[in-house]
């Protein structure tokens, strides 16, 4: 390609994306600039223009058109030139990283998974190309490429056939645990150097005084709430689900001390959440999910920055979302709320309006997934502080500043008395009919 014609190529983009450009003219140009992208040899246009250009609208343009060859017109790139394109797109990922702008990054990394895609069934030094970039200190780009292959194979794929389609997808299928450990390992990792650098001292058992509850905070409130006045509730207040409740808000939660990660470790953590977020929207809950991962999952939840913290309820969200969870994982679900208990009271102690909005919502969607899809699976169980938890939800609710927020607060509410409401006149040998005579005065 001559300079000539890179110039004004160059020129025709700024021109059309200029603002002082009318319709018709960008009318003219967008006629040009499809007139080009059909050329046979458009493709080679198109990385000649990519290896000298740093103009965003030409990369644009020359990607997009990389894009449709590669998902349209995959013939017109003899076999010779197939794996050199590829790698070209692999090198192009990891040298702009970090100085080209996301949307650009993301669009060289969607035009090299398409490409792997194709290639996949025959060579699997696509998928190792990945995971080796994964463990490498470049690891985001990895990271990113593994959710765009989670993306795109989890979507319609007109530009497939069937069979290249269910080909690809079965060798995601059986990659997704050594994907899995790999996210989930970095993520450790990531908690392990926290842990390094403010190691938590040890105390041995009895040493240190009960913490007695401060006005106000959780603990104080749900040992003092009139949800817990009279007769009917007395039994439940001083039993051992108070023992667990006061075990569970004195964790290192209750501290304001976020996640010291440096800016390399947060945005590892911010790409290694959003792709765990992905994959747990599709892989077989049962084989994945442990209680370990859970809690793996919260600590960023509860103390990551504002952003982690959204990406790691987005986590909690997929997996709580799940209709289908199998009975053996109930076990499993009452793990999870009892972390979840640690949750409600760390945003209960914020002042309102302190949350982050965008972690707000997704908590909120969490307690309406958990509430309506699982709280069937848990309220029987002798462990599950019941009271206490509707305690925190009461003043969660009303501490919301926001109304969208406050309102869907209230529909989790509600999602509650239905659920008080489908339990009268069941009765149980273990005595849940006086569990819900219980029950059913909170809401009077």
């Amino acid at each position: 390609m001559s300079e000539n014609f890179l110039c004004t190529l160059e020129n025709l983009l700024n021109e059309f994306y200029d603002a002082s450009s009318n319709n018709t003219r960008k009318q003219q140009i967008e006629v040009e600039l499809q007139g080009l992208s059909k050329y046979p040899k458009a493709w080679e246009y198109c990385v000649q223009l990519l290896q000298h250009t740093k103009s965003q609208y030409s990369q644009w343009w020359a990607l997009t058109t990389l894009e449709d060859v590669v998902c349209w017109s995959w013939e017109r790139i003899d076999s010779s030139n197939r794996n050199n394109l590829r790698q070209f797109m692999y090198e192009k990922c990891v040298s702009i990283s970090g100085t080209a702008p996301s949307y650009i990054i993301t669009k060289y990394i969607k035009v090299f998974v398409s490409i792997g895609i194709r290639q996949w069934s025959q060579d699997s030094f696509f998928f190792e190309q990945i995971m080796k970039l994964v463990n490498s200190n470049n690891n985001v780009i990895g990271i990113t490429m593994l959710l765009v292959l989670s993306e795109e194979l989890n979507r319609p794929r007109h530009d497939l056939t069937s069979n290249q389609f269910l080909t690809c997808k079965k060798l995601l299928h059986d990659s997704v645990n050594v994907i899995l450990s790999t996210i989930i390992s970095l993520l450790e990792g990531l908690l392990s150097d926290k842990d390094k650098r403010h190691p938590t001292p040890h105390s041995s058992p009895g040493s240190n005084p009960p913490v007695s509850p401060r006005p106000g905070s959780p603990l104080a409130l749900c040992s003092t709430s009139p949800l817990h006045s009279g007769s009917n509730h007395s039994d439940l207040s001083t039993s051992g689900n108070n023992e667990l409740l006061t075990r569970l808000l004195q964790q290192p939660h209750n501290t304001k001390t976020l996640l010291s990660l440096d800016e390399a470790g947060t945005k590892t953590g911010e790409a290694a959440l959003k792709c765990l977020a992905h994959l747990l929207s599709w892989v077989p809950i049962s084989e994945v999910v442990t209680p370990g991962l859970i809690s793996t999952i919260f600590v960023f939840a509860k103390q990551g920055s504002p952003e982690i913290a959204t990406h790691a309820m987005s986590c909690i969200n997929e997996t709580v979302g799940r209709n289908r969870v199998p009975n053996h994982l109930e076990e499993f679900i009452l793990h999870l709320f009892h972390q979840t208990l640690q949750l409600l009271a760390k945003a209960s102690e914020e002042e309102p309006g302190n949350l982050d909005k965008g972690y707000n919502k997704k908590f909120v969607e969490f307690l309406n997934l958990f509430v309506s899809g699982h709280l069937r699976r848990v309220e029987s169980n002798a462990s599950f502080p019941i009271l206490d938890f509707l305690s925190l939800l009461f003043k969660f609710t009303f501490n919301q500043t926001d109304l969208d927020l406050f309102y869907d607060s209230l529909d989790v509410c509600s999602c509650w008395v239905d659920f008080l409401i489908s339990l009268q006149g069941y009765m149980s040998p273990d005595g849940t009919v006086e569990r819900c005579v219980s029950l059913r005065t909170v809401t009077r």
